[in-house]
């Protein structure tokens, strides 16, 4: 009885945790993301503030329990990134991030190169896919890994920024 209650728990635990970026990992609760950007200092602020933060404070999650939607500014590959944080409606778990690179000055192509193959390295092949809009095929690059049934990467580029979605 102890060993199926854990194996089910051990896949409970698997399903929960499809991908990782940084310090979050799918399936965690909107009060351990809190924890874990205070503990790392992480200016994390609800989706709605407009203002951008530098470091973490309290008074910018009050009620953040009702909140679904967070995010940070940070540096990532030495470029300036927005990391946005979602949670679903029922159980407040992360089921999304999304990082989105702007402000590039000529180096646009390096560093969208770059990035692939650090996912190419972590994840295998691209599975590049159409989006169900043409429009929104025309106008974005997509690039698209699915390393289990579980859990979709994917690259949007467009003329504007760089977006990295988990």
């Amino acid at each position: 009885m102890i060993l199926r209650i854990w194996l089910a728990y051990i896949t409970f635990f698997s399903f929960c945790n499809a991908f990782t970026f940084d310090k979050w990992t799918s399936g965690i609760s909107i009060q351990d993301a809190v924890e874990i950007a205070r503990v790392n200092h992480f200016p994390l602020t609800k989706a709605s503030d407009m203002l951008v933060r530098k470091t973490f404070d309290w008074r910018n999650l009050v009620h953040y329990t009702e909140c679904r939607e967070f995010k940070y500014q940070t540096s990532l590959f030495g470029k300036d990134a927005r990391v946005s944080l979602h949670f679903t409606q029922v159980t407040g778990r992360l089921y999304k991030i999304k990082i989105r690179w702007f402000r590039f000055y000529g180096d646009k192509d390096e560093f969208e190169e770059m990035l692939y193959k650090i996912l190419s390295k972590k994840y295998g092949d691209i599975k590049i896919g159409i989006p169900a809009n043409i429009g929104d095929y025309v106008f974005n690059k997509y690039r698209i890994w699915e390393p289990d049934s579980r859990t979709q990467i994917v690259v949007k580029r467009n003329s504007a920024n760089i977006e990295l979605m988990y």
